[in-house]
């Protein structure tokens, strides 16, 4: 009997034991498995996030390379100016010659056989692709200037006549320009009074022409790297008067 009582009390202690230990095993396990579960949903999750950065960076990359690749060449727009008035800062030249009238910016001469500036008096850039919307109302040649000193009859003047020809000049001086380019551009709508987007990219000494935003020439030029912008108008026997609006400055 008594050895049935001590069988029974062995049974018992070792009941004792198995059974937290058993408990310990399967909480060992339990834990075990949340580990596991935890560090795969981390590692998941992780590689969702590099993935999610990865793709990310690549379309910023592939948007910059867009954006370096396509006219105007930048989305960093430095001047957005209607024209409509002289509210921008730029201070724009407003004399007889130089007007703002009906919501856009007028630049005339009356003088046979000379030209006229507008020039932004407070602008001054060095790298950065220039557009405007252009109408010739009259006369013969009118265009940009960019890159300027005007005070002392320093630019580039890029012109068009109303048949699409075109003219790049360098003035070192208000007299004898020296032509750096010249031709017929058939991206120009030609006639009095047609809109044309007249556009110039100056990236050092790259000067590369444009007309509704389409590459008609490039030119090599180092004369001038830096100034202001602005306007300007020919009268080569018949008065000229052309209208400007929707100004824009890109910068590099």
């Amino acid at each position: 009997m008594i050895g049935v009582v001590v069988l029974l009390i062995l049974a018992g202690i070792i009941t004792a034991i198995a059974v937290p230990l058993h408990n310990t095993q399967v909480a060992n396990d339990n834990a075990t498995a949340t580990a596991h579960t935890q560090s795969t949903a981390v590692a998941r999750n992780a590689t969702s996030v590099a993935l999610t950065n990865a793709t990310a960076t690549a379309q910023t990359v592939a948007t910059a390379t867009a954006i370096a690749s396509t006219y105007p060449f930048s989305a960093t727009v430095k001047l957005d100016d209607p024209l409509s008035d002289n509210s921008h800062g730029s201070k724009w030249q407003s004399d007889s010659n130089c007007t703002f009238t009906n919501g856009a910016y007028h630049a005339k001469e009356l003088s046979a056989n000379t030209y006229y500036t507008c020039a932004a008096k407070n602008t001054n850039f060095s790298d950065f692709t220039y557009q405007v919307t252009m109408q010739i109302a009259r006369g013969d040649f009118a265009g940009i200037t960019f890159r300027g000193d005007d005070a002392n009859s320093r630019y580039y003047s890029y012109i068009f006549a109303q048949d699409g020809s075109y003219i790049l000049f360098l003035y070192t001086s208000g007299t004898h320009p020296k032509t750096l380019k010249s031709g017929t551009a058939s991206q120009f709508n030609t006639g009095a009074g047609q809109s044309n987007d007249i556009g110039v990219v100056a990236r050092g000494s790259s000067i590369a022409l444009y007309a509704n935003k389409q590459e008609i020439a490039t030119v090599t030029d180092s004369t001038f790297s830096s100034g202001q912008i602005g306007t300007i108008v020919y009268n080569t026997g018949n008065a000229v008067e052309a209208v400007y609006s929707n100004l824009k400055v890109w910068t590099f």
